[in-house]
């Protein structure tokens, strides 16, 4: 397990909690191979209620109830950026932190990143991301913030 460290020295003035509690979990997901017309859908990461709200469906949806998270209001997804970096970023506030996409059309990449200070089942974000964006291999580096 991945162990994050801030500086090998301590800024004067700070102190650090060795041996405290962890503060948080992080799962950095990327996904190689998935369909373009998965990644370009923004109706994949969050779908609109009746209001033409971003409402609690698709890929964000699934996800956060699956590891055991409650969501802080509805998700936001964005097209933006030029050229070979346009494409859709979504975010969703959990309770316990976020959850962050962006997705690579030209070289049909997804990146994901889950942070909580509740512990929660990286292997189900791994495997959810996969369905919802045709991924064909996967990496996750789990991170324990201390």
């Amino acid at each position: 397990m991945a162990k994050a460290m801030l500086h090998d020295t301590v800024p004067a003035g700070l102190t650090l909690n060795p041996g405290g509690p962890p503060w948080g979990y992080e799962a950095r997901i990327r996904l190689h191979g998935c369909r373009l017309d998965w990644l370009a859908d923004p109706w994949r990461y969050g779908t609109r209620t009746a209001e033409g709200e971003l409402g609690p469906d698709g890929f964000l949806g699934e996800l956060v109830p699956a590891i055991g998270m409650n969501a802080y209001g509805g998700p936001w997804v964005k097209r933006f950026g030029q050229g070979p970096i346009e494409g859709i970023t979504a975010f969703q506030p959990i309770e316990t932190s976020s959850v962050i996409c962006h997705a690579d059309e030209k070289w049909l990449r997804w990146f994901g990143c889950v942070w909580s200070c509740k512990i929660f089942d990286p292997d189900i974000a791994v495997r959810l991301a996969a369905r919802w964006f045709g991924g064909q291999a996967a990496e996750m580096n789990w991170v324990v913030w201390e």
